[in-house]
């Protein structure tokens, strides 16, 4: 009956068969430090005894000191390789010769050991470079050939040189140091709130000023931050903040909610018109204004400020038509551009050039101002939002 060895002083134990499979070859798997002994060997289904079905299993996590490889069969062409396999998936290979299996796992401290052997080929130097001693050090890369079963390096004259399974294991141990401080990186920078998605909903008067300046300093301060944009009402915006569907948004008060916000206001905006281009350059009146008939965002869009101006023609005696009405502003360009209506809207517009319209002062009256502020749920809430909301308007910090 094939035997499975355990290492460090314990009994060899017997594994059990089960009827009917091929038995037909030893089948020696290296348990030392929580390797692959346990599990089951697709070709001859011997079972792991109790002992071994207690270890931690291969679809635990794995943990802050561990690099999971993928499979290597160092043969080069995988003959005689039978597959271990466990609850997790597949746990190794070993040829049936009774060869260790190459583990999934491995310590990434042993990784960067032979990877600083390996570079200064003394095994002295590299310890001192590692800040340890050398028979540590020796029975690291001892430790890790063996749970390879290949040897990285040959020993001859008290000089090191790297076997050629040494100098194909290089690149791959590099890659996966450079790929787990990598992940360390990210979980901590996204901890920090300094990586990770952002998502910012803005209404249509955002884009041309406000918003370019938040992007432009995200960007430059933390550019492991990605924004996520979406243009939607204010109302809207209000509904997902409280859904979590989003973290930021630039919204026209007054908000008209419960809900408890910090909220951060940038100086209101002047109106201007925007008129069918005419080839003129000077300044129009209400009146001018009204003649054309007003392209404008509907009530429910921004009630307050839609009653305001509205009031504002009113009360210089002006009926005002609503010829049509737009929730975005390039759609209330488009419109004016093709004659239908003229357009009220903030004054940082004019940074579109758009064909067939004009931008014009109002001469003879005071319209509402525009206003725009920036949205977000109270803390606590997740360290992005507090990391994008110090940005605001290039203050340390906003409350």
């Amino acid at each position: 009956m094939p035997v499975r060895r355990e290492v460090g002083g314990k009994r060899p134990t017997r594994n059990r068969q089960i009827e009917g499979r091929n038995a037909g070859h030893a089948c020696a798997m290296d348990e030392e430090d929580g390797g692959v002994g346990f599990g089951r060997c697709a070709r001859t289904a011997h079972l792991p005894d109790e002992e071994a079905l207690a270890r931690p299993k291969f679809d635990e996590p794995v943990g802050p000191d561990e690099i999971r490889l993928s499979c290597r069969c160092w043969s080069g062409d995988h003959s005689g390789c039978c597959e271990h396999e466990g609850k997790g998936g597949k746990m190794g290979h070993h040829d049936v010769s009774g060869r260790n299996c190459v583990p999934q796992r491995l310590p990434a401290i042993r990784l960067r050991h032979f990877l600083t052997v390996a570079e200064d080929l003394h095994m002295g130097r590299a310890a001192l470079r590692l800040a340890m001693a050398q028979p540590p050090l020796s029975q690291s890369i001892g430790r890790l050939e063996k749970e390879l079963g290949v040897k990285l390096f040959e020993r001859a004259n008290r000089r090191l040189t790297l076997t050629r399974a040494g100098s194909a294991f290089v690149e791959e141990a590099r890659a996966s140091i450079r790929h787990a401080d990598s992940a360390l990186h990210v979980a901590r920078a996204a901890h920090d709130g300094e990586a990770g998605e952002i998502r910012i909903g803005f209404v249509s008067a955002a884009p041309y000023e406000h918003l370019p300046h938040l992007l432009s300093r995200l960007r430059e301060k933390y550019p492991d931050i990605h924004p996520k944009l979406i243009e939607v009402s204010t109302n809207e915006q209000i509904a997902a903040l409280s859904r979590s569907e989003i973290d930021i948004g630039f919204v026209h008060p007054p908000l008209g909610t419960d809900e408890r916000l910090d909220v951060h206001d940038y100086p209101a905006e002047d109106l201007i018109a925007v008129l069918p281009d005419d080839r003129q350059t000077h300044g129009v009146t209400l009146a001018d204004i009204a003649r054309h008939g007003l392209i404008m965002f509907p009530a429910a869009q921004g009630p307050a400020l839609h009653a305001r101006i509205v009031d504002t023609f009113t009360k210089t005696g002006l009926d005002v038509r609503i010829v049509q009405e737009a929730t975005r502003a390039l759609t209330m360009l488009s419109l004016v551009s093709t004659g239908l209506g003229a357009a009220l809207l903030p004054r940082s517009t004019q940074r579109l050039v758009f064909q067939g319209v004009r931008y014009a002062a109002i001469a003879d009256a005071s319209l509402p101002a525009w206003p725009l502020s920036v949205i977000a749920k109270r803390r606590p809430r997740p360290a992005i939002v507090d990391s994008v909301w110090k940005l605001l308007d290039g203050r340390p910090d906003v409350t």
